[in-house]
């Protein structure tokens, strides 16, 4: 009970702690370097052809009162979660195997 935990096992169960990002006014154009230089977008479900879900986002669903809203967002956090493919997109499987309190993320490809 009274282990402390070394500065490698603190980053590995905290992760990568980002900076906070700058804010920019709404409004204001991007430059061509800021176009060419922006991250790769990471995808939970789908692929830069058919997005789903990006990384780091949220997620509104919205629909006619009893319209299935609770099932489609069952079925997309399942086959999130356990790796499987989402009406044929391409999925993030999280590795529940790591010893890590935060799971690690591969890439599975959707089933021919």
């Amino acid at each position: 009970m009274g282990k402390i935990a070394s500065a490698a096992e603190l980053a590995e169960l905290l992760g990568q702690i980002k900076a906070p990002a700058e804010h920019r006014h709404p409004f204001k154009e991007y430059t061509y370097d800021e176009l060419t230089n922006a991250p790769t977008k990471v995808y939970l479900c789908g692929d830069d052809d058919r997005p789903v879900l990006l990384t780091d986002a949220l997620w509104q669903t919205m629909g006619l009162l009893k319209s299935g809203k609770t099932y489609f967002c069952m079925e997309l956090g399942f086959c999130i979660a356990f790796g499987l493919c989402w009406r044929s997109a391409r999925n993030i499987k999280m590795n529940s195997g790591s010893s890590s309190v935060f799971p690690r993320a591969t890439a599975t490809s959707p089933v021919p």
